[in-house]
């Protein structure tokens, strides 16, 4: 009801605890949850299900009913909620920089990190179409083919407002 989860029963004992404790009982027969062929050639009918449970649920009663069954789960955050997050804050993913034509913005640092090979950000992020020709021109498209595109407003370049 006021968020996302992403929950994960993988086993045929998640699902019939799950289900019971929901009072959909009837579901583990439904489905098949013993036999995980049957189940998985119903996932999307009972994912639907499954859906229609846990909307009636909030985020922190779904977690904590996973919590006790056992089953992963996680909360799914907003893209605007990730800068705040503790660990990516305390990991520092994201940074200031500075961009040569659209000031100051955040970046997101490569993921991985080593010790004797430092990842950096060299180059700042590309402006929207700064490089279409380019690409369209390396996977073969000729100039008549990119000047298409662009008349089209299906890409945009340098030279087209988007």
């Amino acid at each position: 009801r006021d968020g996302h989860v992403a929950l994960l029963p993988y086993t045929a004992e998640h699902w019939r605890k799950l289900f019971a404790r929901v009072g959909r009982d009837d579901l583990s027969e439904k489905y098949a949850v013993d036999d995980r062929h049957a189940r998985n050639a119903r996932f999307k009918e009972m994912y639907a299900d499954m859906a229609a449970i846990t909307r009636t649920m909030t985020t922190a009663e779904l977690l904590a009913l996973c919590a006790e069954l056992d089953i992963p789960a996680t909360r799914i955050h907003r893209i605007d909620e990730l800068p705040e997050h503790p660990h990516l804050k305390a990991v520092g993913l994201f940074q200031p920089q500075q961009h040569p034509t659209a000031g100051a913005i955040v970046a997101v640092r490569p993921a991985t990190l080593f010790a004797r090979t430092p990842a950096e950000l060299a180059l700042p992020a590309p402006t929207l179409g700064q490089h279409s020709v380019a690409v369209l021109q390396e996977a073969g498209f000729s100039a008549g083919e990119v000047a298409a595109l662009q008349a089209g407003k299906i890409i945009a370049t340098q030279e087209t407002p988007a």
